[in-house]
C-alpha cells in the first residue's frame, strides 16, 4: 500500500507533500543525485536540448562540491529556457525535469519535480515512478550502509 503512493501517475499534492516531508529528512546532496538520475533518464528518451544536460551536470557537479548554487541555479533557468523552446512534450518535460534537478541544489523541494516530469516523459509513468521509488531506496539502503561503516 505505501508503495503505491510513489507509483501514480500524477502525485496528489498529500502524495508530494508526503514525499517532500520525506525528502527533508535525508542528506540533500544525494536528493540532487537522485533529481539527477531521474532527468537524465528522461534526457535519454528525449531529444533534449544541451542546456539540459548541462543542468544535469551542474545539479551533479554541485552535490559533488565542485560548483555552486548559483551556478546550479543558472543551469536550471537555461533548461527551462530550453522547456519553453521545445518541439515536442517529452522534449519539454525532459528539460523541465532537468531544470528542477538543478535547481534542487537551492530547493530541495525541486526534487519532487523533477521526478514527476521524469514520469511524465516516459512511455510508461507508472513504470518509471516504480523505477523511481526503487531507486530512491537504493540510494538509501547505500546511505545507510555507508552510515553503518
Amino acid at each position: 500500500m505505501e508503495r503505491d503512493i510513489y507509483i501514480q501517475n500524477n502525485w496528489s499534492a498529500q502524495d508530494a507533500a508526503l514525499l517532500k516531508a520525506e525528502f527533508a529528512l535525508y542528506n540533500h546532496r544525494a536528493v540532487v543525485r537522485f533529481a539527477c538520475d531521474c532527468a537524465e533518464r528522461a534526457c535519454q528518451r528525449a531529444t533534449a536540448d544541451n542546456r539540459a544536460y548541462a543542468a544535469i551536470l551542474a545539479g551533479r557537479g554541485w552535490a559533488d562540491g565542485r560548483m555552486s548554487v548559483a551556478d546550479a541555479r543558472a543551469a536550471a533557468f537555461a533548461a527551462h529556457e530550453a522547456a519553453r523552446g521545445a518541439v515536442t512534450p517529452v522534449s519539454q518535460f525532459a528539460c523541465r525535469s532537468a531544470g528542477h534537478a538543478a535547481a534542487t541544489a537551492h530547493v530541495i523541494t525541486h526534487a519532487v519535480a523533477a521526478a514527476d516530469y521524469s514520469a511524465k516523459a516516459a512511455p510508461d509513468p507508472l513504470e518509471e515512478r516504480a523505477w523511481q521509488y526503487t531507486h530512491l531506496l537504493s540510494m538509501l539502503q547505500n546511505m545507510a550502509d555507508g552510515f553503518a561503516r
